[in-house]
């Protein structure tokens, strides 16, 4: 059964701001690569992202992750006039070396349309680019990245066809789309800022119950994970935007995992 999402309205969702203050500190020019994460609590990374999270268990002839070997050979090959970057080291929090910066997936969405007597397939994948201060536990930068495939098929698309394109997508280049690639080319160009007195956090997500006869199944069955969903996204796109720090709402799989 295809993993699918259907254009939907969202009705009655609240977002609660907390704001907290802290001690100006200046952003570490030295940043540490984290590499792939997921958005999210580790426990719905399977049903969010069902493609990728098969993928990233996937192994090269040497043992390498697949997802992990394809971004960490594009992001190699950046440099950044703003910042160096730190591909095979660990940091030290103890010597102020805080800063990580990873890909985190945020977004899989497959649709899949009959039309006439072939198959359209359309496949949307987001990320952000999240750079986080251990020493401060902020999200001090974040910028979103986003791929969208349309193809079609002649016969219906089942699971392996769809992981397939989806792979294509983070280590090839046969659609001319390739996420790691929008992410490296991205990379090159980001300014770190330095960090004011105050931040800012979503504190709570409320969803009222007529919105929810239009959540997908995923989320329908677990609520909270909905809410994950929008607080990091709600707070993803406010980072980019107004380029200012941003508590997490969760420490979830990319920071309390990866990054970590």
């Amino acid at each position: 059964m295809l993993y699918t999402f259907r254009p939907i309205f969202f009705l009655g969702l609240f977002f609660c701001l907390g704001f907290t203050h802290s001690g100006v500190q200046a952003s570490d020019i030295r940043i540490f690569y984290a590499g792939f994460a997921f958005v999210g609590d580790d426990k719905n990374i399977r049903e969010n992202y069902p493609h990728s999270f098969k993928i990233s268990e996937q192994k090269n002839p040497d043992k390498s992750c697949v997802l992990e070997s394809a971004l960490s050979s594009r992001v190699s090959k950046q440099t950044n006039n703003n910042f160096e970057l730190i591909c095979n080291q660990l940091g030290n929090l103890a010597q102020g070396e805080a800063i990580s910066v990873a890909f985190a997936l945020d977004n899989e969405t497959v649709a899949v349309e009959k039309i006439g007597s072939d198959y359209k397939i359309v496949i949307d994948m987001g990320a952000q680019i999240l750079f986080f201060d251990f020493k401060s536990m902020k999200v001090i930068g974040c910028y979103p990245i986003a791929i969208q495939l349309i193809d079609i098929s002649e016969t219906q698309p089942d699971k392996d066809l769809i992981q397939n394109r989806i792979r294509e997508l983070y280590t090839g280049n046969k659609y001319n789309l390739n996420i790691f690639d929008e992410f490296a080319k991205r990379l090159k160009d980001i300014e770190i800022k330095p960090m004011f007195s105050h931040s800012i956090q979503v504190t709570d997500v409320i969803v009222e119950e007529r919105a929810l006869e239009f959540l997908p199944e995923v989320y329908q069955s677990d609520l909270n994970n909905f809410k994950v969903f929008l607080a990091q996204n709600f707070s993803k796109f406010l980072s980019n935007n107004q380029q200012i720090s941003v508590l997490p709402y969760t420490k979830g799989h990319a920071i309390g995992n990866k990054m970590a």
